[in-house]
């Protein structure tokens, strides 16, 4: 029992850093008004087409049948846009200009801050985080968040939202070909208290007006949907005063003429037990106390054991995640290195479950997990490798010199892939940057 108690504390560690590295990237800033719709509705849920263009922490889905869009960042902290193109496996920037620098508001793939693109019926949307001037607030609308859409080339792009200083959309965002959902955040000043507003509110991707449709509490947010329905996860705080000992809860509600039905019950666990995470109404747990990976659907509740005994106490599980039908892919580390993560990537079809421990040395000695950003067919697009490059960003109206890493892509197939033969991965470089 001591062992899994330092595993808990271990993992306790590096949650909270990684919550706080995603708390950073979830404030952003609506100045149109709302229509408001009622909480519940008690009728038969028409069919709809809802899913997730974005995980639940707010990263872009932006993978299409043909290709992956990215960003790349400029020696000056600016970004642009690139389109990396599964057919002749290169990397192009999101211009049609030849003539083109790509380093102003004059090319359409420049980008003065970064972005979380993600794709939808042949839609490309940036969302743009909120900045934080030197006095300490968004004070005009360059710095506010704004949700903007292009055609897939680039082209015709316009801004669909633009928020104001006190807004700011708070986790994933769904969509059903009509609408965009969202969880949005909105604060104010109250007697020297901030108060906090959460609602789930819908945007048309036309018009772009806003509706909203619930009020949710502060702990709550979208996890998953599919079909017409919604699944929310709930923290629940426990007698403890140890954050790390939630309880999680997952519930689905149903959309019903733009309304939600009553909230149901689907699956709970303990946080310091296991990590989980939901594809296509399947909950994925990883239960530290048995080492174990169990499957729940979670329209029927019914419960299917996948593996045990998946690591025998040698890493310490942070993050469970299904890429795909076949592959489960666990982010861990090393019980002796912990800064080193490893992708353990698991073939939950294979009669054995296969597991696989899927790393290599990057140029400048760090060891780097694969890490799979889009799923093409029967090949996988990679980060193989980060490169160092040292930028100038603005920070408190002083330019400031830091190294980031810069993204290295390849595409390797799935077989290759879990094999672990590196060589058989296939650089994409950047065909054209003037």
């Amino acid at each position: 029992m001591r062992m899994v108690k330092g595993v808990f504390m271990k993992v306790k560690i590096l949650s909270a850093v990684i919550v706080c590295a995603m708390a950073l990237g979830f404030v952003a800033c609506a100045v149109e008004p709302y229509s408001t719709q009622s909480a519940i509705e008690h009728s038969t849920p028409e069919k709809t087409n809802l899913h997730m263009v974005t995980t639940p922490d707010q990263v872009g889905i932006s993978s299409t049948d043909s290709g992956y869009y990215t960003t790349e960042m400029n020696t000056d902290g600016s970004f642009i846009i690139c389109y990396i193109d599964y057919a002749t496996k290169s990397k192009i920037v999101l211009c049609n200009r030849p003539e083109c620098s790509h380093n102003d508001e004059t090319c359409p793939a420049y980008l003065n801050r970064g972005v979380s693109l993600f794709v939808c019926d042949e839609t490309l949307y940036f969302y743009f985080p909120e900045m934080i001037d030197a006095k300490g607030g968004a004070e005009n609308s360059d710095n506010c968040a704004r949700l903007e859409c292009a055609n897939l080339n680039g082209s015709n792009r316009r801004i669909l939202r633009q928020f104001s200083a006190n807004s700011q959309i708070a986790y994933g965002i769904a969509s059903d070909g009509i609408n965009l959902y969202y969880s949005e955040l909105t604060t104010t000043a109250f007697n020297q208290e901030i108060k906090s507003e959460y609602w789930l509110v819908s945007q048309n991707i036309n018009s772009g007006a806003v509706t909203k449709i619930k009020e949710l509490s502060e702990n709550k947010h979208i996890v998953d949907a599919s079909e017409n329905k919604f699944y929310f996860k709930t923290f629940e705080e426990t007698e403890t005063s140890d954050s790390f000992a939630q309880k999680q809860v997952i519930s689905c509600s149903e959309l019903v003429n733009g309304k939600l039905t009553e909230e149901v019950p689907c699956a709970n666990w303990m946080r310091d037990e296991a990590v989980g995470d939901i594809a296509d109404n399947e909950l994925y747990l990883y239960k530290y106390q048995t080492d174990s990976i169990t499957k729940i659907d979670l329209a029927t509740g019914e419960e299917t054991p996948l593996i045990e005994g998946v690591f025998n106490d040698t890493v310490i599980v942070a993050g469970i995640k299904r890429v795909s039908n076949h592959y489960l892919v666990m982010t861990a580390y090393q019980k002796d290195n912990l800064p080193t993560p490893l992708q353990i990537v698991i073939d939950i079809d294979a009669e054995s479950k296969n597991k696989n421990l899927l790393f290599f040395d990057s140029p400048d000695g760090r060891t780097i997990p694969w890490q799979i950003k889009a799923v093409f067919k029967d090949d996988f697009l990679v980060v193989n490798s980060i490169i160092p490059q040292k930028v100038t960003v603005m920070y408190y109206d002083q330019p400031m010199e830091m190294m980031i890493g810069i993204e290295q892509y390849a595409l390797i197939s799935q077989d290759s892939y879990y094999n672990n033969l590196a060589e058989k991965a296939v650089n994409i470089e950047l065909f054209q940057k003037n």
